[in-house]
């Protein structure tokens, strides 16, 4: 029985201490738990952030890439308007009433007396007898020929130069200051 009694004793002792080892590696267990589980919440609340700003940042470089293509669109767009404008103008220069004055004005400004006048063929045909008129009362001695080259205004050949004066060539030397001048007025309501 006294072995019995010890038996039973250190058998309770190890039920006690087994229990107290148990609850003690339950409270770690519970605390390394509770720490993780901080350390995830911190984490979460980390990424979130993270995504949350990132998600921010994509959205706001999305809005000024389409803001960006709107601008070159619409900058495309009154580009072209302009453009269509010039086009017009000049093909409108054609069929004015000064349009004869503005050829006289041309071949006087090539200072040259004499060489081979180069003319549309609709200029020929619409102008071709004044122009003549002209070149005797101004004692200028040009030849007119018809070219295909160009579509209105002149271009006067004499030896080596060549007086370029066609309503292509006018237009692709002022073009870009038509193009500024236009913009202004258009689009910036003429301010300066």
């Amino acid at each position: 029985m006294a072995t019995n009694k010890v038996t039973e004793k250190i058998i309770k002792d190890a039920h006690q201490e087994a229990k107290a080892i148990l609850e003690h590696h339950q409270a770690e267990s519970e605390k390394l738990k509770q720490e993780y589980q901080a350390k995830i919440d911190k984490r979460r609340a980390g990424n979130k952030a993270e995504a949350e700003s990132l998600e921010k940042t994509l959205t706001i470089r999305s809005i000024a890439q389409q803001r960006l293509a709107f601008s070159r669109d619409i900058i495309s767009r009154k580009h072209k308007t302009i453009k269509n404008v010039i086009k017009e103008t000049v093909e409108q220069l054609t069929r004015s009433k000064n349009y004869l004055e503005f050829l006289q004005s041309l071949i006087e400004q090539s200072r040259e007396t004499d060489g081979e006048l180069m003319l549309s063929e609709r200029d020929i045909k619409n102008h071709g007898a004044e122009l003549e008129k002209f070149l005797k009362v101004k004692n200028l001695k040009h030849k007119i020929s018809a070219t295909k080259d160009i579509s209105g205004g002149v271009i006067i050949k004499k030896d080596q130069k060549t007086y370029l004066g066609s309503l292509e060539i006018i237009n692709t030397l002022l073009s870009d200051e038509i193009l500024i001048e236009a913009a202004k007025i258009l689009f910036e309501g003429g301010s300066k």
